[in-house]
């Protein structure tokens, strides 16, 4: 934990965070969920390439970030990836019937 706590942020990080919050603070909800996709979306896929090259009999503390990807590729994230999916094209959808999609 003192490693991550004395690390410093890599630059596309902060950029990233920071484009994050100036999207929820001046946009819409379409927008913010478009800007936060790659997040969701992202995790589980890499997680799920991740957990693929494991060793199934390698202890659990074997890999220091196992529990990450347990977390990422685990039944209720799974469900939010197809959720968040599904309001998505739903929300897009509904903004092009509106033409604010172009």
């Amino acid at each position: 934990m003192d490693e991550l706590r004395n690390s410093e942020e890599h630059q596309a990080c902060t950029a990233y965070s920071r484009y994050i919050l100036d999207i929820g603070a001046s946009e819409d909800w379409l927008a913010l969920q478009i800007a936060m996709f790659p997040c969701l979306l992202g995790y589980h896929h890499i997680a799920k390439r991740l957990s693929a090259l494991q060793d199934p009999a390698a202890s659990k503390t074997a890999n220091r970030y196992r529990q990450w990807i347990d977390n990422y590729i685990a039944d209720d994230y799974t469900q939010a990836v197809g959720k968040g999916m599904g309001e998505l094209i739903l929300n897009t959808m509904g903004a092009r019937e509106q033409n604010v999609l172009m």
